[in-house]
């Protein structure tokens, strides 16, 4: 791959491997060096084996502390420790291990889901320390740069369905980001400088502090980077920009990619007692990255901003009894540009002082050809000297709901835990969601030209019918049925919304410990993902999309250092929604039902100073049915695998290789005017990472990393699974990444 980066692009070729080389020589050096003080770290870390890990407490799968083991649901936990001793510096790269994600990334955001549920990641619900993210107008789980992983402590990803508490949109499930600062455990500062390929750099930032009975935390970081410049890629007619009605006209105005990134996530609480406020807020700057297929790479922008308000308490109601009471106000605003081409009977009703393009009288326009290459046969473009005043003109795409302050959410949220006896819990609690959309104004230089990057707001687009009005009751009781052997989940939730009316979700859940170490467990759940602004626009009267989910689980402590994981489930989804890609059709109403039947299973491992985990998936079965016909899904891979393999030194270092294995698939071409299935060769990535971890080091305890990603440099495709333009899509190449965080006390 072209000028695969080093620091700024030095990092490719033969370079690499004496650079890797110099870094593992000196690992033996620095050993000596900080061993004697740091004996006690490294037993501390061997002291915790597997069996210890089956004791983790999650909160995502039932809204209250549990055993991750035990709870109902199958749960997928990422630790601090995993995320250090892998190198993962964003969300999107500790996600690409779990067994029931499925990623594809366009270098803009990530789009993706769980379990063969894959579209723009709206059937997953994101969020942080219990509060939901994701993206307002498109009800995405939208991930990009936003979500480092300096502040996070926990990452726990529910592959169950989660409407049963949650409500819309945590149809293929939930991911939770639990964040350091937040824990009362948590109590010091760290500061932490990121440097990398691609110029990447980074400054975060961690703090908590306890003064009597308030408390304050604190995180955040600014990022920037240039990101892998792909223009090798964009020129390739047939690997990217295959079948494009434009390719030729195009190639002659591409003469680069640029896809600069930057972001500025900042969360801050206070804490009074059982009282707290806070907010969780990001700027998130990117291009459009390999997206779509357009006549400048250059020049393209997308700009989010949110900002989560939020406060609450949490009041104990004698000794087993707690109320929590939580509002949250949520702004969101975004807009950008990019350039399209655009078929010539679009047209946007804008306002009158827009200049609205139209071919003169006397023009001739053929409806079988492009709109720029009606643009070429009445002479408006010179197909050999296609410049960027031609594509400011009349290919620039940009929109905004900025000036409207963008969307807002206010939400009240009323929880009552109870724990009715030793073996009896029930919570239950009431919901109050109201979303006022503002949709995107649009111009288009093919359709509206003489629109500004400050785009003035388009009050159509104000349409109250979008508006999202809804109220949520639920309610979920756990027995322990026989003492540490069975235990008993049963839970409902009924949300009326003002478009699409009532819905009922139950869950159900059986949890046989059979001997201590070896547990059953056997699921069913219903959930909903509810229409967006974009779906509603095309069709008011459209159904949210419904789910059934039967999944059974084994876990088995085989050993103190060992334990392995199995699931196998099947999903049944009717209404899918989102722009997924289908032989029978495209798009948004086009699958009228879809089914996935697979297994996910992890084993770890622990044997002295090795640790090991090896985890994967397999979809067994998965088709679609539309208008009658039936057909299997495809741009999504049948089988993955990842395998971890560390080391630790006596120093309190590590040395740690991750292996991902993606097998061959059929997919379909990311030109919608391809029908014909072709084959994503199967791909092979290997990561190599030395890190640190609570290292005394000339009067500082140090964290950090050194990792390098894509060691071989292997050139790996993914689907698009989105239809979107491009052909398929091509993943980052080798990189360098460098972690340094002093920590205090």
């Amino acid at each position: 791959m072209e000028a695969l980066a080093g620091m700024k692009g030095d990092f490719g070729g033969r370079s690499a491997y004496w650079r890797v080389g110099t870094l593992l020589l000196c690992v033996g050096h620095l050993e000596g060096a900080v061993a004697s003080s740091n004996a006690d770290v490294l037993q501390a870390l061997l002291s915790q084996d597997i069996e210890s890990l089956l004791e983790i407490s999650v909160t995502t799968v039932s809204k209250t502390a549990e055993r991750a083991t035990l709870a109902p649901g199958t749960v997928y936990v990422i630790t601090e420790e995993q995320i250090n001793r892998n190198g993962w510096r964003f969300l999107q790269d500790a996600l690409a291990s779990v067994p029931s994600v499925y990623l594809y990334n366009p270098h803009s955001w990530v789009w993706g889901g769980q379990r063969g549920l894959v579209s723009n990641f709206s059937q997953t619900l994101l969020m942080i320390n219990g509060r939901e993210v994701n993206n307002l107008i498109a009800s995405e789980a939208f991930i990009s740069r936003q979500f480092a992983t300096h502040n996070i402590k926990r990452i726990e990803v529910m592959a169950s369905p989660g409407s049963a508490l949650y409500g819309a949109n945590a149809l293929a499930g939930v991911i939770n980001i639990i964040t350091r600062e937040v824990d009362e455990a948590y109590s010091g500062a760290e500061v932490a400088l990121d440097y990398g390929s691609f110029d990447s750099r980074g400054v975060s930032f961690v703090y908590g502090q306890r003064q009597g009975a308030w408390r304050f935390s604190a995180s955040g970081m600014v990022y920037k980077s240039d990101e892998e410049d792909f223009t090798a890629f964009v020129q390739d007619s047939e690997n990217f920009s295959k079948g494009w009605i434009d390719n030729g006209l195009a190639s002659n105005a591409i003469d680069g990619y640029e896809n600069p990134a930057a972001s500025q996530p900042l969360n801050l609480q206070l804490d009074y007692k059982n009282y707290y406020l806070g907010v969780n807020y990001y700027k998130n700057r990117q291009s459009h990255g390999l997206e779509k297929l357009r006549w400048d790479y250059t020049r393209g922008e997308d700009n989010r901003e949110v900002s989560l308000a939020y406060v609450g308490t949490n009041l104990p109601l004698g000794a087993d009894k707690t109320l929590k009471i939580e509002y949250q106000h949520t702004r969101s605003a975004l807009w950008g540009r990019y350039a399209a081409g655009h078929d010539p009977d679009a047209r946007l009703e804008a306002p009158d002082d827009l200049d609205i393009f139209t071919f003169a009288p006397t023009d001739v326009v053929d409806p079988s050809l492009s709109f720029a290459q009606n643009l070429v046969a009445n002479g408006y473009l010179d197909p050999a000297n296609i410049d960027r005043a031609d594509i400011e003109q009349y290919f620039i795409h940009r929109y905004s709901n900025k000036r409207s302050q963008g969307s807002r959410r206010d939400k009240l949220e009323v929880q009552f835990d109870w724990a009715i006896n030793e073996a009896t819990g029930l919570i239950a609690g009431y919901t109050y969601d109201s979303i006022h959309y503002i949709g995107l104004v649009v111009t288009d230089a093919a359709r509206g030209v003489g629109a500004s990057d400050n785009v003035p707001l388009d009050t159509s687009k104000r349409k109250a019918s979008y508006d999202n009005i809804k109220q949520g009751l639920f309610a979920q009781i756990k027995s322990e049925l026989v003492d540490d052997v069975f235990w008993l989940t049963a839970g409902v939730r009924a949300d009326r919304q003002n478009h699409y009316g009532n819905t009922l979700n139950p869950r159900l859940g059986l949890v046989w410990q059979a001997r201590p170490g070896r547990v059953f467990k056997f699921l069913y759940g219903e959930a909903f993902r509810e229409p967006n602004v974009f779906e509603l626009a095309s069709d008011p009267d459209v159904e949210p999309a419904k789910l059934r989910s039967v999944e059974a689980n084994y876990s088995q402590v085989l050993s103190p250092d060992s334990q392995v994981f199995f699931a196998t489930y099947h999903n049944r989804v009717s209404d899918f929604l989102g722009s997924v890609g289908s032989t029978i059709g495209s798009g948004i109403g086009q699958v009228d039902e879809q089914s996935v039947t697979g297994l996910e299973f992890q084993l770890d491992a622990q044997a002295g100073r090795w640790l090991g985990v090896l985890s994967g998936s397999r979809i067994v079965a998965a088709e679609q049915v539309s208008q009658g016909q039936t057909a299997d899904l495809v741009s999504i891979p049948r089988q993955r695998l990842n395998l971890g393999l560390s080391y630790r030194f006596s120093s309190g270092l590590s040395a740690n290789l991750l292996y991902r294995y993606i097998a061959a698939y059929d997919a379909l071409s990311g030109n919608k005017e391809i029908d014909e299935l072709f084959t994503i060769e199967s791909s092979h990535q290997l990561d190599a990472t030395l890190s640190v971890r609570d290292i005394a080091l000339l009067g500082q305890t140090v964290d950090g990393f050194v990792t390098v990603t894509n060691l071989t440099d292997a050139q790996i495709y993914q689907a698009n699974v989105r239809r979107s333009g491009p052909h398929q899509f091509l993943q980052d190449g080798r990189a360098l990444y460098v972690r340094v965080a002093l920590k205090w006390p």
